[in-house]
């Protein structure tokens, strides 16, 4: 016979979450405040311990070196050292949000410590805000206090969250961004002309933060309207979109005379995904050292014209679309599998996934998703469109990596999302079996909002 569990444990275990459940039922908002504060103050200590605000030290990316450069040629310009001398060329490369964002505080303070330390500050709002957005949309899930506050905390506390403010990469700015589009599409928010007109304008301000939002965003936004046949709030959202990303697209067409929608990276990023060392992970192409030569050859020789990086990325399109035609299984099978596990598990050629830190966080949110996902699937219903939008989202940045490459960063899209499931499969499994097997007794009203 199998050992019964003490009772008095068990009992003890059930009361203490019944007493947590109702003590947060009425101190919502004391709760809600105080998983805010931890996360600013989370956000605040690393940045203030790990932020680099030396300009002659601190990697400010393509982002801000492209904004540096624009401000001081009144162009929005890029370069690069060719045979053995500087060259400025008109880019596209980088989705403009951020470039625009750097150029702000470049233009108001210099580039110094003070518009550095904008920056940073800037970074640990917008990752409070992350966490903030993440309750919300655990709430508009599964309408439960607890499990949403849980999804937040773990956010809060995510070492790749907390740690990514202290870099001036775009990622908190993107991310929160991606989640306000969820949020507005969502079953939380009335399906009004208005509120499909605002989820359109967030939805063009997050592409010209993150080009792959175009597909994402785009997936998202189909599964929320088609699921209750409201062809013309898509239509509508789609062209308010649109119209954000129209002027950016008309300055990319006078100064290339090419249809550009927001970037010309493609043929580096394709590249990156299909070349003869490639084994799915753009960290390890990055950093092994062993790509360098063959990128030398295939951007030598490239015309010095305003056309230039036009030019380079078309000769890198047409080397990866040769790699392809001549390995097809390698590209249409091993390396699509290779990229999928990366992702949905970890960048295993990334020594950052390999920190103690990293794992601790990563298993034990992965399981209980897993959980949280089944059982949602099996007992939740009234919010099909919301699962809709999640599956397609998970769906189009699946898509999205096998044609490119992995980077461990990229799983920041989805950790949210893996949060609130997170949340709801802990509180399952903190539940009575009898307990459990009824959502009810699980997820009070959805009608309760934060």
């Amino acid at each position: 016979m199998a050992p019964m569990t003490p009772l008095s444990s068990t009992s003890s275990r059930h009361a203490a979450l019944g007493l947590l459940e109702t003590w947060v039922a009425l101190h919502n908002r004391t709760a809600l405040a105080a998983l805010l504060a931890l996360a600013f103050a989370a956000r605040a200590l690393i940045a203030w311990w790990a932020a680099d605000l030396n300009p002659a030290t601190a990697t400010i990316w393509e982002y801000g070196g492209i904004a540096e450069l624009s401000l001081e040629r009144g162009a929005i310009v890029s370069d690069a050292t060719i045979d053995g001398s500087p060259y400025v060329f008109p880019t596209a490369f980088m989705p403009p949000a951020l470039i625009f964002f750097d150029m702000f505080w470049f233009w108001l303070l210099g580039v110094g410590r003070s518009a550095l330390a904008c920056l940073i500050a800037s970074n640990v709002l917008f990752g409070t805000a992350i966490c903030f957005y993440t309750v919300r949309i655990a709430h508009t899930l599964f309408g439960s206090r607890p499990v949403a506050l849980l999804a937040g905390l773990i956010i809060a506390l995510h070492p790749v969250f907390v740690f990514s403010v202290s870099t001036y990469h775009a990622v908190n700015i993107y991310i929160l961004l991606l989640l306000v589009v969820f949020d507005l599409l969502s079953t939380r928010v009335p399906r009004t002309a208005g509120n499909a007109a605002l989820a359109g304008l967030m939805l063009g301000v997050a592409m010209l933060a993150r080009t792959e939002y175009m597909i994402l965003g785009s997936a998202m936004m189909t599964a929320a309207y088609l699921a209750r046949k409201q062809i013309r709030l898509l239509l509508l959202a789609a062209t308010c979109a649109a119209l954000v990303v129209a002027p950016w697209t008309g300055r990319n067409y006078l100064v290339f005379h090419e249809f550009i929608p927001i970037v010309d990276s493609a043929g580096l990023n394709l590249y990156k995904g299909f070349n003869p060392f490639a084994n799915g992970s753009g960290h390890w192409i990055d950093h092994s050292g062993l790509i360098n030569q063959p990128v030398l050859e295939i951007v030598r020789n490239v015309p010095l014209t305003p056309r230039y990086e036009i030019d380079t990325e078309n000769r890198f399109k047409a080397a990866a679309l040769d790699f392809i035609r001549h390995n097809r299984f390698r590209s249409f099978v091993e390396l699509p599998l290779r990229k999928i596990l990366l992702f949905w598990l970890f960048d295993v050629y990334d020594p950052t996934t390999h920190s103690v830190l990293y794992q601790l966080s990563l298993w034990p949110v992965m399981l209980l998703a897993f959980v949280g996902i089944v059982r949602s699937v099996r007992s939740i219903s009234g919010w099909d469109t919301n699962l809709l939008m999640i599956v397609a989202f998970f769906v189009a940045q699946t898509a999205v990596i096998t044609g490119y490459a992995v980077h461990s960063r990229y799983r920041m899209n989805v950790e949210p999302f893996l949060a609130c499931f997170a949340a709801f499969g802990l509180l399952l499994l903190l539940r009575p079996r009898d307990q459990a097997s009824s959502i009810t007794a699980i997820v009070s009203s959805a009608n309760d909002r934060i």
